[in-house]
């Protein structure tokens, strides 16, 4: 961790975007928060960025959705239009945009990656953290560790049955990092 990297970590929220309101649910924290950076362009309009992590606990291998406090997090942020980048700090877990209205959705993927990388796979050699270690990895890598999503309104722009998801690939809980970032203009 480099000196900037602690000094962020240390840093105190800034007063208009308070760690206490992003949390929707109890299973995600703030941990730190960037402050914005204004950029004047051309036509006037001021181009704007901010950054912020937050953990996340996990009780195992499934999908936790984090839509909440990333949609509470964006609103606050004063942005109108621009690019969300939510990006996880590992190799093991992974994001994923998701149905969010039928739960049945998330029991069918996992059945699906059950098949398709299964635990204990006598090809891997790679097992050092346990027979779900490089599962893990291989379904990390076949999902996706960073999102894009547009700002449009101050709101992400997700359609109606849509919820982004952290996907936790390892039986054992975790707590994962998060990292979102936001540019546009406000």
């Amino acid at each position: 961790m480099t000196g900037t990297d602690r000094d962020l970590m240390n840093r105190p929220p800034s007063p208009r975007h308070p760690p206490s309101g992003l949390t929707t649910d109890d299973r995600a924290a703030s941990t730190d928060h960037a402050d914005t950076d204004n950029h004047p362009t051309s036509g006037g309009l001021r181009w704007r960025q901010q950054s912020m992590r937050f953990e996340v606990r996990t009780g195992g291998r499934g999908l936790v959705e984090i839509t909440g406090p990333i949609r509470q997090w964006v609103t606050g942020c004063g942005i109108q239009n621009g690019l969300l980048t939510v990006f996880i700090r590992h190799t093991s877990a992974s994001l994923v945009v998701q149905e969010n209205a039928d739960p049945d959705v998330r029991t069918d993927l996992e059945t699906f990656f059950a098949r398709l990388v299964p635990d204990g796979d006598p090809d891997f050699v790679h097992d050092a953290e346990g027979p779900d270690d490089m599962p893990a990895h291989v379904r990390a890598a076949l999902t996706q560790t960073s999102l894009g999503i547009p700002v449009l309104d101050g709101r992400p722009a997700l359609g109606t049955w849509q919820g982004i998801y952290l996907y936790e690939h390892r039986h054992q809980g975790h707590r994962r990092e998060v990292v979102l970032h936001l540019l546009g203009e406000g």
